[in-house]
């Protein structure tokens, strides 16, 4: 998953690092406080981040803040 982030971050002209920070939080996130596996965590979370960085920096921004707990609501 780690070189699926790398990818995404050079198609996207963002740094590789911070993609990869944002996606290992936000799969920690979904495997902590919404039960998810850790695969599944992480594969929703690489598509998560893939669908902020089509909306645009702005969205992309505010993209990690927003709880799993809201999504599943």
């Amino acid at each position: 998953m780690i070189e699926a982030c790398i990818e995404l971050a050079r198609s996207a002209g963002r740094n590789p690092d911070e993609i990869i920070e944002w996606w290992s939080e936000r799969a920690a996130i979904r495997e902590f406080e919404a039960g998810e596996s850790r695969e599944a965590a992480e594969r929703a979370a690489l598509d998560e981040i893939r669908q902020a960085l089509r909306k645009g920096p702005k969205s992309a921004a505010e993209e990690p803040a927003r709880s799993v707990r809201a999504e599943r609501k």
